[in-house]
């Protein structure tokens, strides 16, 4: 029988970092929805693969 191993927080610790462009934004200043979107999927993904 093999033993549970497990890892500190600090291991499992992701960080992602997105550079907001001016394109990324209307004329009111705010993001589009869109790209949310996809910030959201990318973060979701890089919690499910850990």
């Amino acid at each position: 029988m093999q033993e549970e191993t497990y890892k500190p927080v600090s291991y499992l610790q992701t960080t992602l970092t997105e550079l907001m462009m001016p394109s990324y934004a209307n004329f009111g200043g705010k993001i589009h929805g869109g790209i949310l979107l996809s910030l959201m999927d990318k973060v979701a993904y890089a919690c499910a693969s850990t």
